[in-house]
């Protein structure tokens, strides 16, 4: 999820994927590496409004890299058509490889994103990760765009409801 200006994840409220903060910006890839799976066959739901899940939808439109030997980094709920890389490409750290949409088992846009030790988005484990650098700014229940904290922290990762910046 990404919060605005206005301290919420939308603005004029939910009724439209445009009226999230996220949808529709850049996804990078976490590490350089080789794209092992591609998937870019589900429209963006409405918000609020997801299709009866199946196993083969639930991840929505993604992208899964293999970026070490058992490390697979899973991109999913991309938003339809934005997808801009293939199977067997090999990306840089950092490059824009789709953006974030409403597609899949999800009630708005976001990212969900994962490291597993499988190619797949459901027959794998879940590997613990950290990230190199962000900015704690507080809890969302809490948060304030004109009053927070802003704590760097490193090799670290946030826990559920933190709001991060990252630059």
């Amino acid at each position: 999820m990404k919060i605005g200006p206005n301290g919420d994840t939308t603005h004029d409220g939910r009724a439209s994927n445009d009226h999230f903060w996220v949808f529709g910006t850049d996804v990078r890839a976490v590490a350089a590496g080789e794209v092992t799976e591609v998937v870019d066959a589900y429209p963006d739901n409405e918000p609020d409004k997801p299709p009866p899940p199946t196993i083969a939808s639930l991840a929505g439109n993604h992208v899964i890299i293999r970026i070490a030997p058992g490390q697979y980094a899973l991109f999913a709920h991309l938003r339809q058509h934005s997808i801009l890389v293939h199977v067997n490409d090999t990306v840089k750290r950092g490059e824009v490889i789709a953006k974030v949409g409403d597609s899949g088992n999800t009630t708005g846009p976001h990212l969900h994103f994962q490291l597993m030790d499988r190619n797949s988005a459901l027959a794998s484990e879940g590997i613990p990760y950290v990230f190199d650098h962000f900015s704690f700014l507080g809890f969302g229940a809490d948060f304030e765009e004109s009053h927070h904290p802003t704590e760097p922290r490193r090799n670290d990762l946030p826990v559920d409801s933190e709001v991060i910046g990252v630059k």
